[in-house]
């Protein structure tokens, strides 16, 4: 497979809901990288704090239309693949992030999965573990073990070439990476507009639209090919998406000190959480897609107990029943 390879570049450093952001030229390889923000700066600790859950755009946004260009100077805009019905998945990576490099067979498995059907881009960033040079996640240099136990030692660029450069590396140790390249801009426009986080994840709808933003790509307890299907309506039994059924039936039962929950209909359970009365979580409990399961509540205090589960295809269940034993 033939791997495109494109430039990414950002008119405007923040973004806009309603802006297409176009460029007019490649940027040049002797242009400078902007300075950017490290830790403990605010704007990276913020969206650090929930495991970069809080960077970039949230479910629901509209993200701007692109005008990628790549390598050998072809333009692409993204709109291109929403008129051809398309959803979109980007991932953030980087050579120096040993996270990215252990979810390149991820990355190939998706895209042998979803070939034809969506469309991928890799936006390649900033260096999250730099030698020498201060991490943007510490505030310190952070090369990592595994950088040094790989040999992967580079600085952080400082011109758009040097960028390039790594990539290229990056592309001769690691042939088989099966989605198309794009590269930030030299002010790093997409990782300040995206995240900034070293290898987040979003699946955008046709209609340019965040359908699933993952902090980290793939990394447990996200499950992109799950999220994927509930796009698509796939969901494991060609469901479409908009016919998603469910019922739940709590059962607490006091002889035996539990209580249970049945969903029914063709979603299933992926989490429960269940709080007191206050609203202080009690448990956290994966259900990794299952439709039964049932809770000692030998441990809980009598009175009223609040529960909220989360299905495969993205419904909140919530609801109440009282511990009586």
């Amino acid at each position: 497979m033939r791997i495109l390879r494109f430039v990414l570049f950002f008119l405007f450093p923040f973004f806009n809901a309603n802006a297409q952001l176009f460029l007019s030229h490649i940027p040049a390889d002797g242009d400078s990288i902007c300075d950017y923000p490290i830790s403990p700066d605010p704007f990276i600790d913020t969206v650090m704090a929930a495991n970069f859950d809080n960077a970039g755009f949230k479910i629901g946004d509209t993200v701007p239309d692109f005008k990628l260009y790549d390598l050998y100077g072809d333009s692409m805009e993204m709109q291109t693949a929403f008129d051809k019905g398309k959803p979109i998945l980007l991932i953030a990576g980087n050579y120096t992030c040993p996270v990215f490099r252990q979810r390149i067979p991820d990355i190939n498995t998706i895209a042998a999965a979803y070939s034809g059907t969506i469309a991928m881009g890799i936006v390649y960033v900033i260096e999250a573990h730099p030698d020498t040079d201060v991490s943007p996640y510490s505030g310190s240099v952070w090369t990592s073990s595994e950088n040094y136990s790989e040999n992967i030692l580079y600085r952080q660029p400082r011109t758009y070439g040097e960028r390039k450069a790594i990539l290229t590396d990056m592309i001769t140790n690691y042939t088989a990476i099966d989605a198309p390249i794009m590269i930030d801009g030299p002010c790093n426009e997409w990782w300040l507009t995206f995240g900034p986080a070293p290898n987040i994840a979003y699946l955008i709808t046709k209609d340019g639209v965040v359908f699933t933003k993952q902090g980290w790509f793939n990394k447990a307890p996200y499950n992109m090919s799950a999220d994927i299907d509930s796009l698509l309506g796939y969901s494991g039994i060609a469901m479409p998406y908009n016919k998603i059924t469910s019922n739940l039936s709590v059962f607490s039962d006091a002889a035996q000190n539990s209580v249970s929950f049945n969903l029914e209909g063709n979603d299933c359970m992926q989490s429960l959480e269940i709080f007191d009365v206050l609203g202080n979580l009690i448990l956290k409990k994966d259900l990794n897609n299952i439709k039964i399961t049932s809770v000692d509540l030998s441990k809980f205090k009598n009175g009223l107990c609040l529960y909220k589960i989360y299905t495969k295809h993205r419904q909140v269940l919530s609801g109440n029943f009282e511990k009586l034993n």
